[in-house]
């Protein structure tokens, strides 16, 4: 989306007009020449809690569920969530009382269109 945030009823990077209302997710996407999350069990910034704390604001004010799609340089694509969603191969974050799984988008995407068309 142009201008992501200056419109304060429209939050989140990527939006989807088509269905907005069947669609769970306010997503934010970052692409970084590099993502540090070594600290984010000792630190109470680090980009990765940073991201996600965008994510969750941008969430509530659409009251959706917040979604970070991240990338460095080089990487595979990343994604957070903190659903019902499970992965075979994830991470589980809780630190400085934020919690959020972690896993690889292609992954996260194949298991989201499982949920979606099985509650059709």
């Amino acid at each position: 989306m142009p201008l992501s945030g200056a419109l304060e009823y429209l939050k989140g990077d990527l939006w989807t007009p088509h269905d907005t209302a069947a669609w769970p997710y306010c997503i934010e996407c970052k692409h970084y020449s590099e993502v540090n999350w070594n600290n984010v069990l000792t630190a109470k910034t680090s980009d990765l809690l940073n991201f996600w704390r965008q994510a969750i604001e941008a969430a509530d004010i659409m009251k959706k569920k917040p979604l970070v799609i991240y990338r460095w340089n080089r990487s595979k694509d990343y994604v957070c969530w903190n659903d019902n969603i499970e992965l075979k191969n994830q991470i589980e974050i809780k630190s400085f009382g934020i919690y959020f799984k972690m896993g690889l988008l292609d992954e996260w995407i194949k298991e989201i269109n499982i949920k979606l068309n099985s509650s059709k």
